[in-house]
């Protein structure tokens, strides 16, 4: 009797355990649908063909200009549409002006078309580059209102020739000499990528070999909020000239289904000292890197002035390219914009800011002009046989021979036009730009 109770308890036991059992195995399969589901429902909005980035990924058109962060990369759209609410727009030519118009909730917004820029320097930043004077008029002996000291930013209104109507502080306005001044490269040319590295953490080396007191380190800061697109950038000063001839490659590398990928162009005085001191250091401690740099006929100044460099005149530009994943078109003031959403950097000979002979493009230490870099008039390392070296070569030649390359780093070009013109006024890099003072740009204007 006692024995047959003990096995109805066990029986009852395992029943009630196949129970349970049975219960945690429902349980972990609703678990596994749900999650499933979820990651079904995740990794198809991560279907990124062109008719899913349209379905589900676009931005209401209010939400666009409030935007910054890298959107999932994936094809993009023909270059005649916009994508802005979820449909295609038709952009319509104004046969009475530069600018093409595409209407978004009744309200027509602005391309410039065939125009310098991408957009108006109209609410742009601008900077002295040295003592420049304010004046009453576009004219060296108008009056003279006061004196503007290297650093001191402005926002630009208008020009005239080669003057620049501006307004200080939303209350004081005159005119500049604008070979005395810089612009903020992304108020003018919002396409390019901009990766102001040494803002942020400088990739300075020289054989693989970090360089003392530079590499890793914020060498100066060049980052902060501009009202023009709502958001924080990078601040970046150059020549006029310069932004002039950088839009036109901009334009010739977006004709190939690529953007330029900027790291540098104003560079402070003070950070390419630092650069030669570090550079220094490490060559009288590494065998390696003294021999790499000396050994070939090279010296040190080929690959960081020791002096005051073009990057100090805002005659330069270090950059590269990239291949365009993603982009889409922005709004900003009366005017739209194509932003770069992802790219993929083309391959090239070395990291940026390599600074050794690894990084030339010449077989030897020389000077020339694009069309005989792009015509092979010249002795060229393997390194120029790159495809990304060409790709970039043929943005910049789109600029015809307005920038000059470098012998001793593929990605540094030089603006010839912007030299000329910082030298006339004695631009020596001793500034810092740390605030913009932009504004939207409207049609309105009498640029």
């Amino acid at each position: 009797m006692f024995e047959r109770d003990r096995n109805k308890a066990a029986l009852k036991y395992i029943n009630k355990d196949k129970t349970n059992t049975a219960k945690v195995v429902v349980f972990i399969l609703v678990l596994m649908i749900a999650g499933g589901g979820t990651l079904w429902y995740i990794l198809n909005g991560m279907n990124f063909s062109p008719e899913r980035r349209r379905d589900g990924f676009v931005r209401p058109a209010d939400e666009v200009a409030s935007m910054y962060d890298p959107a999932p990369s994936g094809s993009h759209p023909s270059s005649d549409t916009i994508i802005v609410t979820g449909t295609h727009e038709q952009i319509i030519a104004d046969p009475e002006t530069d600018y093409v118009i595409a209407a978004f909730g009744g309200i027509s917004y602005h391309r410039q078309l065939g125009g310098q820029l991408e957009l108006p320097i109209y609410g742009a930043t601008g900077w002295a580059a040295v003592r420049t004077s304010l004046r009453q008029n576009p004219a060296n002996n108008a009056t003279t209102i006061m004196y503007l000291n290297p650093g001191y930013g402005f926002t630009i209104i208008s020009e005239s020739g080669n003057w620049w109507y501006v307004e200080i502080d939303n209350a004081i306005t005159g005119w500049v000499d604008v070979r005395t001044c810089f612009i903020n490269l992304p108020d003018v040319i919002p396409s390019i990528v901009y990766n102001i590295v040494n803002a942020r953490s400088s990739i300075f080396r020289s054989s693989g070999y970090d360089i003392p007191g530079v590499s890793r380190l914020q060498l100066y800061n060049a980052w902060a909020y501009n009202p023009r697109f709502g958001r924080e950038m990078y601040i970046v000063p150059a020549k006029y000239p310069l932004a002039l001839s950088l839009f036109k490659a901009q334009q010739t590398a977006l004709e190939s289904g690529d953007t330029i990928i900027l790291y540098e162009a104003f560079r402070p005085r003070a950070t390419q000292a630092a650069v030669v001191a570090g550079m220094r250091e490490l060559m009288s401690e590494s065998y390696a890197v003294r021999t790499n740099i000396e050994g070939s006929g090279w010296s040190l100044s080929w690959f960081i002035s020791t002096g005051v460099s073009n990057h100090q005149r805002g005659a330069a530009i270090d950059i590269s390219i990239g291949t365009i994943r993603d982009y889409e078109y922005r709004r900003v003031g009366d005017f739209i914009y194509k932003y770069i959403l992802e790219q993929r950097p083309h391959i090239m000979p070395t990291r940026m800011h390599e600074l050794s002979p690894w990084a030339a493009i010449f077989d030897s230490p020389r000077s020339t002009t694009m069309t005989q870099l792009t015509n092979d008039s010249v002795r060229l390392t393997q390194n120029a046989r790159l495809e990304g070296i060409a790709a970039l070569h043929q943005a910049i030649a789109g600029a015809g021979n307005a920038f000059t390359p470098l012998a001793s780093e593929w990605w540094h070009f030089d603006h010839t036009a912007s030299i000329s013109s910082a030298d006339a006024v004695r631009i020596q890099g001793e500034l810092f730009t740390e605030t913009v003072y932009s504004r939207k740009p409207i049609m309105h204007t009498n640029e």
